[in-house]
């Protein structure tokens, strides 16, 4: 197993674990674990748990996630593009809402140099 936790084992261990489990179960183990990230990230956000918590669920949904493209047959390729995307999504939607940030305090700095400039010209500001 390499530092990324790549195993040349793993599709093996994928066929394995749905032979000798089944298909049904391996779904609702997905399912299951699932929902468990979600439980450690709300306790965590409570101040229930630590990281750790959340860095153990994370690797169950790792494997989990493994074995569900192996049924279903996602390809790690396909997985790869798609989060491609979701990053070249992400970054333009940040640059997207930076720039409405902005413009927004243009437009609320412009608004308070009228109304102080108003003022100092003795015209009533509302």
């Amino acid at each position: 197993m390499d530092l990324n936790g790549n195993d040349p084992n793993v599709e093996e261990l994928c066929k394995d674990a749905v032979q000798c489990w089944g298909y049904n179960a391996q779904v609702m183990m997905v399912i299951e674990e699932a929902a468990e990230l979600i439980l450690a990230v709300c306790k965590f956000g409570r101040g229930k748990n630590t990281s750790d918590h959340i860095t153990d669920e994370l690797a169950d949904n790792r494997v989990m996630a493994k074995q569900l493209m192996m049924m279903v047959g996602i390809t790690e390729q396909e997985v790869a593009a798609r989060t491609n995307f979701k990053w070249n999504r992400l970054r333009t939607r940040l640059v997207d809402s930076k720039n409405k940030r902005a413009k927004a305090r243009d437009v609320v700095t412009e608004s308070h140099t009228v109304a102080r400039k108003e003022n100092e010209n003795g015209k009533e500001v509302p």
